[in-house]
Formats: C-alpha cells, structure tokens, sequence
C-alpha cells in the first residue's frame, strides 16, 4: 500500500529532532509510523474498530487499529 502522507509511513534514514513518531497497525495488520507532532486529529471509528489520524492538509490521514488513548499514551 503506498501511502500519500508525509507524516505517515515507514521509519528510514535519520529522524528529525522535534518529530515524535509513534508504532501503529494499519487495517492490513502491517506496522506503520505516525508523526503524531504533525497529527490534527485522532477520532474513533467504534463501528469499524478503527482510529482515523488526520494532518493538516485535510486530505492526508490514516487508518489504524489503535484506540485514540493509546495513540496519545504513545504506547
């Protein structure tokens, strides 16, 4: 899957000093990366089991698996 955001997606290379990247599961079960510094919103979907993580653009967000407690805990 690629992803269309760039606060999202796999860790590689150097990371910035003010970034703060969290661990989450997309709905694929694959890990992926959240620079949730960068992040505008975090709501629940209960229906679908899944965190919405929205960025400033408005069109770039991702889906993941984590409740938005944990997301926030940075667990």
């Amino acid at each position: 899957m690629e992803l269309n955001c760039p606060s999202c997606g796999k860790l590689s290379g150097k990371q910035e000093a003010d970034m703060n990247w969290i661990k989450c599961t997309d709905m694929n079960k694959q890990p992926v990366y959240v620079n949730i510094e960068n992040a505008t919103s975090i709501f629940w979907i209960e229906k679908e089991k899944a965190s919405i993580i929205g960025f400033p653009s408005g069109g770039d967000s991702i889906k993941v698996i984590e409740p938005p407690e944990v997301i926030i805990r940075g667990e």
